[in-house]
């Protein structure tokens, strides 16, 4: 069983690598940090493995957008509230590692984000507490899959623990505090990869 601690820092933009510049387009430019957790069970291979991952974190990120001349108020209205200054928000993904030695692993994945306009401690609290109920429900089965089928059971828990997190996930798009009445979150999905270099604690680079 693998569980990593670590640290990330992320820059996006779609000016980046041939990105849309359209000036019928909303061109947005993201800076996120924060800490996470990564787990899983590895296929070992002695000098290297495979690791079926899922990990959440703990986000701030900053929006900024370049918007078209035509945009609808409506619109404007939507990104100037989450736009200017560091928001708070989680991270989920699901993926598959491949690592070498100690050091250093590369991963693919497949991710979701919610970035919340405000926080709010005590609302935010319950919905965190909810979902965690759900990951340690399926957490208290890891060794028992694992044991019960060495060959699948990565696999299965990985997949069990997603299924939570993109639930989870779906559940936050119209209330960021679900199950409690709260604002619409701005939310986002999509494939990721990157490498992750481990010094004790681990720092990701993605």
């Amino acid at each position: 069983e693998l569980d990593d601690k670590f640290l990330f820092f992320d820059y996006s933009s779609s000016d980046l690598f041939g990105g849309s510049n359209e000036v019928s387009s909303v061109n947005p430019e993201l800076i996120r940090f924060g800490v996470g957790r990564r787990e899983g069970y590895a296929y070992d291979f002695k000098s290297s493995y495979l690791y079926p991952y899922t990990q959440t974190a703990f986000s701030l990120t900053k929006l900024s957008t370049t918007r078209p001349a035509n945009i609808a108020p409506g619109d404007s209205a939507i990104l100037d509230r989450f736009q200017g200054d560091f928001r708070f928000g989680s991270i989920g993904e699901i993926g598959m590692a491949y690592g070498i030695g100690d050091v250093v692993s590369i991963r693919a994945g497949y991710e979701n984000w919610v970035m919340n306009p405000r926080w709010v401690f005590w609302p935010w609290l319950g919905s965190y507490l909810i979902g965690s109920i759900g990951m340690e429900l399926v957490s208290s089965f890891g060794d028992d899959i694992v044991e019960g089928s060495p060959t699948l059971g990565p696999m299965i828990y990985t997949i069990l623990r997603g299924a939570v997190i993109y639930g989870f996930a779906v559940l936050l798009r119209d209330a960021q505090y679900w199950p409690f009445r709260s604002e619409k979150p701005l939310t986002g999905e999509g494939f990721r990869v990157g490498m992750t270099f481990t010094f004790g604690a681990a720092a990701s680079v993605s």
